[in-house]
């Protein structure tokens, strides 16, 4: 019987591996499965003997969805969640203020009506500044279902004005 005539690859003198028999490399892989499952962390994974979800999660972008999965398996929010939560968060800290303000302003004072003039305008100078803010998120957003809505400077102050209560 004749040898094959194919070239063999340079520095190629092994076999090719039976299908029958497992090769080294295989053996070595079923070994550290086998390990692996006995061990006291493959017994306790997360989520064991519940069915996988497969499907991507809706509204990410197909390129987006394997980033999603590990920032949501590491428990991280995406940048432009924690920049929107921390500008609603700034939008709620201002409006306390601006309450606080306003039930500090004396009213009896000779300039009374100066001073609220003063204090509203300062509200709409704030109220500028934290629409910019949100204009710059909003552009960040991939999400339009999350936008930001821009305040309203006379809405704030009216709120403030005849809002009760201690901040």
């Amino acid at each position: 019987m004749a040898e094959s005539s194919k070239p063999k690859a340079p520095g190629s003198t092994k076999r090719p591996q039976h299908p029958a028999f497992p090769s080294e490399r295989e053996i070595l892989i079923d070994r550290q499965l086998t390990e692996a499952m006995n061990s006291p962390g493959w017994r306790n994974l997360k989520g064991k003997g519940r069915k996988l979800d497969l499907d991507p999660p809706p509204g990410v972008p197909p390129d987006m969805v394997m980033a999603h999965k590990i920032m949501e398996d590491a428990n991280v929010q995406p940048s432009w969640l924690e920049d929107r939560t921390a500008l609603l968060a700034k939008i709620e800290s201002r409006r306390g203020q601006w309450r606080q303000w306003f039930r500090h302003l004396d009213r009896s004072h000779a300039h009374a009506t100066r001073l609220h003039e003063d204090w509203a305008e300062r509200v709409r100078r704030e109220v500028a500044d934290l629409n910019r803010e949100i204009r710059d998120l909003n552009l960040a957003l991939p999400l339009w279902r999350l936008e930001v809505v821009p305040l309203r400077p006379e809405d704030e102050i009216a709120e403030a004005s005849t809002a009760t209560g201690n901040d």
